[in-house]
């Protein structure tokens, strides 16, 4: 389905207010259940490496995935630089800055993979979306497109984590956004 701006604005939109809205303890127990799913995935439980999110606000909570020694994967987050539209990887834990937005993200002193190698050393990444398609399993992200520009340019096994309630039939998409291979839930995994 190809979409306006206009129609993934209004749907972000909604999407913010349906997470927001989830009472603090069904959230987290519905992540919780999530991340359980992530971890029976094959291809989170075959990777040695996992590209994570610091999740923020009202995301899906994955921060029993960030902690290496948990699952013994050597983990990943992105950082995001506005002013160039770059995305680039680094090695977590690391020192942490907060951006505007309220998300933290990698100091400018973490050093980050270089872009030829992040293909090699992330195995499987874990995608944040505001939506994902049930049929499709396009994603709707925030709006800024980093994480389409990242998974344009490698090609990474994806997970994308959401909410059940965040799954949709019908999701806007255009041809440059690249849906993810799998959709963890609370409720199961889309796409296995």
């Amino acid at each position: 389905m190809e979409t306006s701006t206009t129609a993934k604005a209004s749907l972000r939109a909604s999407m913010k207010a349906l997470r927001s809205s989830m009472d603090p303890a069904l959230r987290a127990d519905a992540s919780r259940r999530a991340v359980e799913w992530i971890r029976k995935t094959p291809l989170y439980c075959r990777a040695e490496s996992c590209l994570a999110y610091l999740p923020f606000g009202s995301e899906l909570d994955i921060g029993s995935l960030l902690d290496p020694a948990v699952d013994g994967k050597r983990v990943y987050v992105t950082r995001c630089a506005f002013a160039t539209r770059t995305i680039e990887v680094c090695p977590y834990p690391c020192d942490l800055v907060p951006m505007r937005s309220g998300l933290f993200q990698p100091a400018p002193s973490v050093p980050a993979l270089e872009d030829a190698l992040i293909g090699t050393r992330v195995e499987v990444a874990l995608v944040p979306g505001l939506a994902f398609s049930r049929t499709t399993r396009h994603r709707l992200g925030y709006g800024a497109g980093f994480y389409d520009l990242l998974l344009s340019r490698h090609s990474l096994p994806t997970i994308g984590v959401c909410f059940a309630s965040q799954l949709v039939d019908d999701l806007p998409h255009n041809s440059h956004d690249v849906p993810v291979d799998l959709v963890a839930t609370e409720e199961g995994v889309l796409g296995a």
